[in-house]
């Protein structure tokens, strides 16, 4: 084992457990408990890693809460400074985590999926359901919300750098003389009407 490797041991007493029921809630427990261990556990090496590498100087431990989907995870990372003097949380930047989301990449994915098909409660009771944890649904509505400005203005940005930095398109044929197309059509009133007989009939 090297020393990147982190572990969780997993107990469970079974004395209490006598049905099917009771064994998948156990499991289920235990095994969302190893999980956010050993989440916690990946974060810390990381950030060692990071901070040796990056000759960064610890200065703070600040404690940071994040929904995941094994459920919410409270983990510590540092406050550190580089050599030009700037103070980030390289954690952080390194995890790609927004410093104000409290959720993490794939449950912000689940949360945005989630509120195109249903109402923002009912795609929270489904959310806390999945990750076992109370979410409050205006939480789900500011990260849409949030998001939906984001694409928005990536949208009108593309728009506007397609007249910024449209250039003509280059040709290799030689130049046509102009070519007029004139069209004639005939007006049909779309009002209704009995069209006539062609023929009587002989009285």
């Amino acid at each position: 084992m090297n020393n990147n490797t982190v572990t969780v041991t997993i107990c469970i007493d079974t004395a209490r457990l006598e049905t099917i029921d009771d064994i998948e809630k156990a499991v289920e427990v235990k095994t969302r408990q190893a999980a956010k261990e050993l989440m916690k556990q990946v974060f810390s090496k990381k950030e060692e890693k990071l901070l040796k590498e990056q000759k960064l100087t610890k200065k703070q431990k600040v404690q940071r809460y994040l929904y995941t989907i094994f459920g919410p995870v409270r983990f510590n990372r540092y406050k550190a400074k580089d050599k030009q003097g700037k103070i980030s949380y390289a954690l952080d930047r390194a995890l790609g985590i927004e410093s104000q989301s409290s959720f993490s990449t794939g449950v912000a994915e689940r949360i945005t999926f989630l509120c195109t098909m249903y109402p923002y409660r009912q795609a929270r009771d489904i959310l806390s359901y999945e990750i076992s944890a109370q979410i409050d649904h205006r939480a789900l509505w500011r990260l849409v919300q949030k998001k939906g400005i984001k694409l928005r203005q990536e949208g009108l940005n593309e728009i506007e750098s397609l007249y910024r930095d449209a250039k003509p398109v280059e040709s290799k044929a030689s130049p046509h003389e102009t070519l007029v197309l004139e069209v004639d059509g005939t007006g049909i009133s779309s009002k209704w009407y009995e069209p006539q007989k062609l023929y009587t009939s002989p009285s």
